[in-house]
């Protein structure tokens, strides 16, 4: 059977080995792996959540060993305790039993406090349903596009501009805004769905950057 002296060692250096893995993951989940990189980042095949459980499990871990701690030092805890009291003693008992309750309600107020939604998350969520909605009518307007239509009429209707829906299409040089597109299809040869392509893939490209794309005229 282990001798209480080499338990004690034992269990003590547990304890220091927990802390320093303890804060090796912490300060590894806070530089190495930052918020927001769990999709993107990982180490030895390990996303930054998962880095998180592990960083949990240690501690769970650092609990028990030091609960381990109290156990075989419980005696000398009771001794210290029913001791006969001494001048001041009183106070220490005051302060250690005030600065308990108080750890432990700190410890608490994160449990019992009520969960609130972030605003920047209620923001975005919010944009992203704003985009989505924006792209199902835009959608509805490219299937009306014609040749009819002048240049100014479709960046009228899509919010994109002429130089590059030009750009695009191969069309060289300064074009009226008020040239209609079935002239310009029959003059440079290209397709209306090509045009309607072109519009669908810009909405696209600007639902996936958070609604704005930056188009030099």
């Amino acid at each position: 059977m282990m001798k209480r002296q080499t338990l004690n060692f034992v269990v003590d250096a547990l304890a220091l080995a927990g802390f320093v893995f303890l804060m090796a993951t912490g300060l590894f989940l806070r530089y190495i792996l930052p918020p927001g990189s769990n999709k993107s980042l990982s180490v030895w095949g390990l996303t930054r959540h998962e880095w998180g459980d592990i960083h949990f499990f240690i501690a769970v871990f650092i609990i028990a060993v030091l609960s381990l701690h109290l156990v075989l030092h419980w005696r000398w805890i009771v001794c210290a305790i029913q001791s006969k009291p001494k001048e001041g003693s009183g106070a220490r008992v005051a302060l250690g039993v005030a600065g308990l309750v108080t750890l432990l309600l700190i410890a608490a107020a994160p449990f019992l406090s009520p969960t609130e939604k972030s605003v920047s998350d209620g923001k975005r969520q919010n944009q992203q349903q704003s985009h989505s909605k924006s792209r199902q009518e835009k959608s509805i307007e490219i299937k009306n596009i014609s040749g009819s239509m002048t240049l100014a009429e479709l960046e009228q209707l899509t919010d994109i501009p002429i130089n590059y829906i030009l750009e695009e299409l191969g069309i060289p040089g300064e074009v009226s805004p008020d040239q209609k597109l079935g002239f310009l299809r029959k003059k440079y040869d290209f397709e209306m769905e090509t045009v309607r392509k072109i519009i669908s893939s810009y909405l696209d490209d600007a639902v996936g950057d958070g609604g704005g794309r930056e188009v030099i005229p």
